[in-house]
């Protein structure tokens, strides 16, 4: 019988409280009336925590590797149910609490028991709460994730979803490693409020200052996943960037592209990301060939299209406008033609094409420094760099007729075309 949800609990010497959790974890869930399974991890205890496990009905497996990070791998692995939740032994996170995560986890891969949203609370020592609350605050504005507990253990996930994470995080930074790399691909994750309650047995085997150590030694590499153009909402994320120049940037490059479009038409957003245009408009598709920045818009309702941009999947004729912005650069020039783009055209439709200005010497000052800073960024490998003159070129040779054309800071240009062909079928 398939199993719907596992638990997945982390031991070491919590006997004592197990015996108090397990119960009434399976009240919970026998109550809901769903198949379930209990798995431990167990850290070499030197109580009776196995034994114990066992005989309340849990899957006890004696942890192979060092550290809370390769605990938590080993239990994904063992879990089997559609659904994961993971939770602490010492009664912090109340099992009670369960029925709230049950309730409130459709439509998501990642539910989280939070304390730092409106409804929820921290009840621990103030330095604890002040250092936990300080680092969140700090992780979620250096990396601009819209979470506000980035440390909660209390979590349910979408099986599907975690299972094929390279999750490398030796201690408690895989919890933050998670959640980003979920993010990055473009994933939902909700937060609902709970309260943090003390432990009841024991001394936790968690130090708070080993804890904010393991996640600051992790904020780099973060970072670079965070801000690698493959993350789901890369483009969301420069939109909104600390970096005034990348923000500047981003918002100057949507500003235009929008300016160029009639926001009632249909059109079709080829290379998207996470595209900030394709949410501004009625009747936008978006298609790119990354499932992470698709999942993300259709998170916000955009339809997507995952596909190659020289094949593209719709009939001829199909699309009143194209966008085809920051797209030809990434692409071979003999393969660079525009010919589907004029195919799936209404005659008369309009074209907005952006690409780097190579003759520009500021933009190639500014890639340089781009690829030094922005984390992610040296995957950034160019296969063709059009000058403007070229990339004109290129867009009046497919039977375009150039409407208008802007640049920003003469680094990055920006054409608004109509088609004066019929389309090429």
């Amino acid at each position: 019988m398939p199993v719907a949800y596992s638990v997945l609990i982390l031991t070491r010497n919590e006997a004592e409280n197990i015996k108090l959790l397990l119960p009434q974890v399976h009240e919970v869930l026998r109550g809901r009336d769903i198949s379930y399974e209990i798995i431990i991890i167990d850290g070499a205890s030197s109580d009776s925590t196995s034994e114990v496990g066992v005989a309340l009905g849990a899957q006890v497996h004696q942890q192979k590797g060092a550290g809370y990070g390769a605990a938590f791998r080993e239990g994904l692995g063992l879990c089997k149910g559609e659904w994961i939740i993971t939770l602490d032994a010492d009664h912090s996170h109340p099992p009670q609490f369960l029925r709230a995560m049950l309730d409130n986890h459709q439509g998501v891969d990642c539910l989280i028991a939070s304390r730092y949203i409106p409804g929820g609370a921290a009840k621990m020592e103030l330095y604890r709460a002040v250092l936990s609350k300080i680092l969140s605050s700090l992780f979620k504005a250096i990396l601009h994730v819209p979470v506000h507990d980035l440390s909660s253990g209390f979590r349910m996930y979408r099986r599907d979803a975690i299972a094929t994470l390279q999750l490398t995080g030796r201690d408690f930074d895989v919890l933050i490693e998670t959640l980003i790399t979920l993010l990055a691909e473009g994933r939902r994750v909700r937060e609902i409020p709970f309260i943090y309650e003390p432990r009841i047995f024991g001394r936790s085997n968690a130090r708070v200052f080993e804890f904010a150590v393991s996640y600051l030694k992790t904020l780099g590499r973060l970072w670079n996943l965070k801000n690698a153009r493959e993350a789901g909402d890369y483009e969301d994320r420069a939109y909104h960037s600390m970096i005034p120049l990348q923000r500047y940037w981003q918002r100057r490059r949507t500003a235009i592209v929008l300016s160029f479009l009639d926001k009632e038409k249909s059109t079709l957003d080829i290379g998207s990301g996470s595209s900030r245009v394709s949410r501004s408009l009625s009747r936008a598709v978006s298609l790119d060939c990354n499932r992470n920045p698709l999942r993300f818009l259709s998170n916000h309702g955009v339809l997507t299209v995952q596909a190659n941009c020289l094949a593209l999947p719709f009939p001829s004729g199909t699309f009143e406008q194209v966008v085809f912005s920051q797209v030809i650069e990434e692409l071979p020039r003999v393969s660079c033609n525009l010919k589907e783009i004029v195919r799936v055209l209404k005659p008369g439709g309009a074209l907005v094409l952006g690409t780097p200005n190579y003759q520009s010497p500021l933009w190639n000052l500014i890639e340089k420094i781009y690829l030094f800073v922005v984390a992610g960024g040296n995957r950034h490998n160019p296969r063709a760099r059009y000058s403007k003159n070229e990339a004109k070129a290129l867009v009046m040779e497919a039977g375009f007729k150039i409407v208008d054309e802007k640049c920003i800071l003469n680094s990055e240009v920006i054409f608004s075309a109509k088609l004066d062909l019929l389309p090429v079928h």
